[in-house]
């Protein structure tokens, strides 16, 4: 990422999805690592939450509920369930609060391998189908929370 991510109002409603998707994402990530001079503080509750919603879902997808939580903490596990519960996905909700839980019964001080509870959790999040399409059409109905101006 060597050029700082602008858009409009007017670029995300003649965008098609992927692509919105994609420079709201990159734009987020612009503003978690603070470059630019700019840093999450400037962002809406609702592109905060994106953040987090589209990070856990890497995260997940790639190495389960275990790396996201290692990497990110429950803090920020909260902020993606705010999250879900905004675009309306209530089965990620539910499914990231149950590996939420799990995760803070686990003493990970000592531990190599991922956990096997969370590790099951982890495989009902990849069951989930329809992130997108939730992401999508909360931003095509708010895209006022997603400019940065």
């Amino acid at each position: 990422m060597n050029r700082k991510i602008k858009y409009s109002i007017t670029d995300l409603k003649k965008w098609d999805d992927e692509k919105v998707i994609a420079m709201i994402s990159e734009k987020a990530e612009e503003l978690q690592l603070g470059l630019f001079g700019e840093n999450l503080s400037i962002a809406s509750e609702a592109m905060v939450e994106f953040n987090a919603v589209w990070n856990l879902q890497e995260c997940v997808n790639q190495d389960g509920f275990d790396f996201f939580f290692l990497s990110y903490g429950i803090d920020y596990g909260k902020i993606a369930v705010k999250g879900f519960e905004r675009i309306g996905a209530g089965e990620y909700k539910k499914v990231t609060q149950v590996a939420m839980e799990d995760y803070k019964n686990v003493d990970y001080t000592n531990i190599t391998e991922p956990h096997g509870e969370i590790c099951l959790v982890s495989s009902d999040f990849y069951d989930l189908t329809g992130l997108e399409f939730f992401l999508i059409k909360y931003i095509r109905k708010n895209y006022e929370e997603f400019v940065i101006k």
